[in-house]
């Protein structure tokens, strides 16, 4: 073969791939035994330019490796090391939240340098780096995890995992007093941690997040919560509200779901009509239970809504009609579209 129908065959090696688990292939891989890639510029007609943006040389990809290593990563590398202690976990925590290109930029780094670790290793000309690059990989893994909320296991290489699970007895590191699971007592113990404010704002939002993700469809007004939760994130990373009053605010949504299936069960309410209930409640403060059950009962005259424009439309109008009374003509129109975007429940 020469040519474009070596460049070809070649090329076809790094055609993209993804595995059952969602891992996608960063590169192809060419064990070359016998020197051929030597003379590879030979049998190739083509401007060298054209040549590298296929085929690169493992030896350059260590160099590049090496060079990132010792130079684009170190700044990292300072609260990555760190990372063991309680103190140096909150000191990255804070470092990367405070500046959200700050934080962009490592995560495209990792990639990058993932990308190289995956088709070089398990070179002995690694062993230098191993434990630099598990401290960033861990880096990687809290800052996607507790500050961006995102899953992490299909973002790592199978290399960086293995490598992970050889050099560490435990997961990537988690928050200091972390609350796993949100209940009164957990959250009292939060609250009374030694934790900074912005460690105990990390926690409450990937606990708020993580409960509304796994119960919402059983519990339909946690969605509600969960956009709130959102919107006091975006709030506070914009530095349009203070740390103490970001945390205030968490703190009253965590509280907000801890006592809602008390008062659900109070009030005597099923689970969609208490999703309307609490929606009410945000704009209109005197409504009361039976508005709820009665703008329910509409929702339940009207099943296919969600699919059939007509119903959708017939319940619109009921909604707006049962509205008017309790918050004017003008709240009436949004709240209704707040309440037809809620998750219903079937319900016996």
């Amino acid at each position: 073969m020469r040519d474009h129908v070596l460049l070809q065959a070649i090329a076809r090696v790094n055609r993209p791939y993804e595995d059952g688990e969602g891992q996608v292939k960063p590169y192809g891989f060419i064990l070359d035994f016998v020197g051929l890639f030597d003379q590879l510029e030979k049998a190739l007609a083509f401007d060298s330019d054209v040549v590298q943006s296929v085929i690169q040389d493992i030896e350059l990809l260590k160099q590049l490796f090496a060079s990132w290593m010792q130079n684009e990563a170190q700044p990292h590398l300072t609260y990555a090391r760190a990372l063991k202690d309680d103190q140096g976990y909150e000191r990255a925590l804070e470092y990367y939240f405070d500046d959200k290109q700050r934080r962009q930029d490592f995560l495209t780094f990792f990639r990058r340098l993932q990308n190289l670790y995956e088709v070089i290793a398990p070179d002995a000309f690694l062993q230098p780096y191993l434990a630099d690059y598990q401290a960033l990989a861990e880096l990687y893994t809290i800052v996607r995890r507790d500050l961006d909320l995102a899953p992490v296991d299909h973002e790592l290489t199978a290399k960086t995992k293995a490598l992970l699970r050889s050099r560490t007895s435990s997961s990537a590191p988690t928050a200091p007093e972390a609350v796993r699971e949100l209940s009164l007592e957990r959250l009292q113990a939060l609250k009374n941690s030694r934790l900074s404010s912005l460690a105990k704002i990390i926690n409450l939002r990937k606990l708020l997040s993580l409960t509304v993700e796994t119960k919402a469809r059983q519990e339909p007004h946690l969605v509600s919560i969960g956009e709130r939760a959102e919107e006091v994130a975006r709030e506070y990373e914009a530095r349009h509200v203070a740390t103490q009053q970001a945390l205030d605010e968490y703190e009253k949504l965590a509280e907000e779901y801890l006592h809602a299936s008390e008062e659900r069960q109070r009030l005597g309410l099923g689970s969609n009509a208490f999703a309307i209930y609490q929606e009410l409640r945000r704009q209109v403060v005197t409504a009361s239970p039976q508005q709820a059950l009665a703008l329910d009962e509409a929702f339940k005259r009207y099943p296919d809504y969600e699919w059939n424009p007509t119903q959708e439309s017939h319940l619109r109008a009921e909604l707006y009609r049962l509205l008017y009374p309790i918050c004017g003509v003008t709240l009436a129109v949004s709240l209704a579209s707040k309440l037809l975007r809620l998750e219903r429940v079937k319900e016996a």
